[in-house]
């Protein structure tokens, strides 16, 4: 963001793209940390649900930039899908903020608050969804727990009653 703020191209235009870069940057890691959230919740294994996170993480950030390469490079849209991925969307920004040579190509800073939005509704997504998946879980296991200490108040006493009778 400070890049982006002391760039040569005003203080106006560089504020603007460093609070984008910033609400960029939060929702990204919002929907990876929600992801993460997620997938420990739902995975029993804490190394499953590590690798999938990781593994997520890598395919957005560096798969989707390769496959929109791929598939759109002289397409209009490709600099859009392409500020997908974390690593060339914080790229993008700088670029489209600071370099004169690449903000009359058509591309403006809009595909970045677009991309915001679907990072920060997927995160509220995965986090409700999170968070209602873990109440279920709490109030099972609350439920199963009491009803194991019963079984083992019961078997003790079972036993404490059996020994006393003999």
């Amino acid at each position: 963001a400070l890049v982006v703020l002391c760039g040569d191209r005003g203080i106006v235009r560089g504020a603007v793209g460093a609070f984008v870069m910033i609400g960029y940057v939060v929702c990204c890691g919002a929907a990876v940390t929600s992801l993460g959230l997620a997938l420990a919740t739902w995975c029993s294994r804490l190394g499953r649900a590590v690798g999938l996170t990781v593994t997520a993480y890598v395919l957005m950030t560096v798969g989707w930039m390769f496959l929109v390469m791929a598939l759109c490079s002289p397409n209009p849209f490709g600099g859009t899908l392409i500020s997908g991925s974390p690593f060339y969307g914080a790229l993008f920004i700088t670029l489209v903020t600071d370099e004169p040579r690449f903000s009359g190509t058509g591309t403006d800073i809009s595909c970045a608050f677009l991309w915001m939005v679907l990072y920060g509704g997927l995160s509220m997504v995965l986090l409700s969804a999170t968070l209602t998946t873990f109440n279920r879980l709490a109030i099972f296991l609350r439920f199963a727990s009491l009803g194991a200490s019963r079984i083992s108040m019961r078997s003790s006493c079972d036993k404490s009653s059996t020994s006393m009778s003999l």
